[in-house]
């Protein structure tokens, strides 16, 4: 079962997890660096 998943479904495993993972990233990093940016030009303004 585990070779069978290494070989066969591998590509499209690891090209899924790619997308999730680059997904699940940028929308953290945008909402983490709006709030922080929205609150660094609050203070410098």
């Amino acid at each position: 079962m585990i070779q069978f998943l290494k070989t066969k479904i591998s590509p499209v495993f690891a090209f899924i997890v790619v997308i999730v993972f680059g997904y699940v990233a940028i929308t953290l990093m945008s909402q983490v660096y709006g709030q922080y940016a929205n609150d660094q030009l609050l203070v410098r303004i």
